[in-house]
């Protein structure tokens, strides 16, 4: 079988898959970022919070060693409504630690399963 090329194009320095799909270089988290983003008529913010939506500020940790970093970016936010979104493997884990933080969590479809308090 002989490789062509134009098969696979480079579309902005990302591996294009021919599926119409540019997500083969696109990281984990930003794929997250992207589909909640999405969901709220958002965009993803590269500055501060990932996403912001009127009263509401949402941070994404895709890893576990993120969270405690997520966590701190968004008590630095000035929103009223502060959500961490984080994979389903990762949810119990995030849900014991924002235990009486008013910090609401999100799993890593942006469905809220804790609700925040603000």
């Amino acid at each position: 079988m002989i490789h062509r090329e134009e098969s696979f194009p480079l579309k902005n320095g990302v591996l294009n898959n021919g599926e119409g799909g540019e997500t083969l270089g696109k990281s984990r988290h930003d794929r997250i970022v992207d589909r909640v983003a999405s969901r709220y008529s958002s965009k993803h913010r590269r500055e501060g919070v990932d996403i912001r939506v009127q009263d509401m500020a949402i941070e994404v940790a895709a890893e576990l060693g993120d969270v405690y970093q997520s966590i701190h970016q968004l008590n630095s936010s000035r929103k009223k409504r502060k959500y961490l979104c984080v994979p389903r493997e990762h949810r119990d884990r995030a849900l014991n630690l924002l235990r009486g933080t008013g910090i609401g969590v999100m799993d890593g479809n942006g469905r809220i399963v804790k609700r925040s308090r603000g």
